[in-house]
């Protein structure tokens, strides 16, 4: 048997403000933060300019949007998707983790299951 290497490329995206020093993610973060392969890019919010051009004909106030969501794009998305009249402007989820088990919520449970799997599985499953 011949062992061979495969090179990977792992992408981890999370939200740093959502880590308490406990938690797992943040464990294995610091074990990782020194070793040579890893490379960390830090995004910032989207600026207010670029909110001004997502928000381009839609109806909302880009402004207001902005200054609501604080750039974070999951956020400004998440309500130019819900109003184009900016109604829901005040009414956004606290967390990114309230806002996709609102839309969990939605599904039967058999698609629930399917969307739970699929988030831990990995692109590459046996049938």
């Amino acid at each position: 048997m011949t062992l061979r290497w495969r090179a990977i490329l792992v992408v981890v995206s999370y939200r740093d403000d959502e880590l308490d020093p406990a938690h797992p993610l943040a464990i294995v973060l610091g074990d990782m933060a020194n070793h040579a392969a890893v490379t960390r890019i830090g995004l910032s919010p989207l600026s207010a300019d670029a909110v001004r051009l997502l928000a381009a004909g839609s109806g909302v106030n880009a402004e207001q949007l902005h200054g609501v969501t604080g750039g974070n794009p999951f956020y400004v998305t998440q309500v130019l998707a819900a109003s184009a009249d900016g109604s829901t402007i005040g009414a956004l989820p606290r967390s990114v983790a309230e806002a996709v088990w609102g839309r969990l919520a939605r599904l039967s449970a058999a698609a629930r299951e399917a969307a739970e799997v699929a988030a831990v599985c990995g692109p590459d499953v046996d049938p």
